[in-house]
């Protein structure tokens, strides 16, 4: 891999942002479809391994970015807790702005999935699985 993307690489990763890790995931993506798949799959493996076995809740720790490692399950229960009790005028403020641009722009893929960290995540799982797939099936009739 080249210098220039493993620095790429590093910047990204250390973004918080979903939409900077769909970038990762879109690198992958096209290594993939060019039958790089060994490339691909380290690329996904700064965003998602499945084969991780450090200490820690499953699945949080296949995820090697900060917003996937938080399930939607907290976030959600975070975000309701907040707009009541207003402890994080921030994430008041981000969860009103979700709401109005989800209202503004229904039919806007990326504006709603920016929101929604686990629409990234499913695509990630997705692209990683097909990535594997094509791997496997270039290889032929090799056992």
């Amino acid at each position: 891999m080249h210098e220039s993307s493993l620095h790429l690489l590093r910047a990204l990763r250390n973004q918080r942002h979903p939409a900077f890790q769909n970038r990762l995931g879109r690198e992958a993506v096209h290594l993939s479809q060019n039958g790089k798949y060994q490339d691909a799959q380290n690329w996904f493996h700064y965003i998602f391994n499945p084969f991780d076995n450090s200490a820690g809740p499953t699945p949080e720790r296949f995820w090697k970015v900060q917003p996937f490692q938080y399930t939607d399950v907290r976030l959600i229960q975070d975000i309701l807790v907040n707009l009541s009790t207003n402890q994080d005028p921030v994430l008041r403020q981000q969860t009103i702005a979700s709401i109005n641009n989800w209202m503004q722009n229904p039919f806007q893929p990326w504006a709603v999935a920016q929101y929604r960290p686990a629409s990234y995540m499913l695509k990630t799982v997705m692209a990683y699985l097909d990535n594997l797939v094509a791997y496997l099936a270039s290889l032929g009739g090799t056992r």
